[in-house]
């Protein structure tokens, strides 16, 4: 059952105590609904770990199927270039396409200078 968990509604309990003559009626209530969850309360059990509770069912995925429906997969977005405003798309391409020449560049003639730089 889903719907148990450790703390319940409070059910009243009556006694009756004889004081002289007079019948008194005590209330007492439990905070608990099950004496099998005031027993776990009171042993610091884990909720997760106790079969019967409605957290060990949500955490190892128990009547998902009911509940759950499948996600969707977001479409990644690929990415496109366009001009800016003052530059034309070839004008943006070309200073791109220089500065990875320069890149190249700068890594060969690190590449030959590497042994006298220790």
């Amino acid at each position: 059952m889903l719907g148990r968990s450790f703390v319940g509604l409070v059910v009243p309990r009556y006694t009756q105590e004889k004081a002289s003559d007079l019948s008194v009626l005590i209330l007492r209530s439990s905070f608990f609904q099950t004496q099998n969850a005031r027993g776990t309360f009171h042993n610091r059990l884990k909720p997760s770990k106790l079969t019967w509770t409605a957290m060990y069912r949500k955490q190892h995925k128990k009547d998902i199927a009911q509940e759950a429906v499948k996600k969707r997969r977001r479409a990644t977005k690929k990415p496109y270039s366009r001009s800016i405003v003052g530059a034309t798309l070839e004008v943006i391409k070309f200073y791109s396409k220089s500065r990875n020449k320069d890149k190249v560049d700068m890594k060969k003639i690190l590449i030959c200078f590497k042994p006298y730089m220790k």
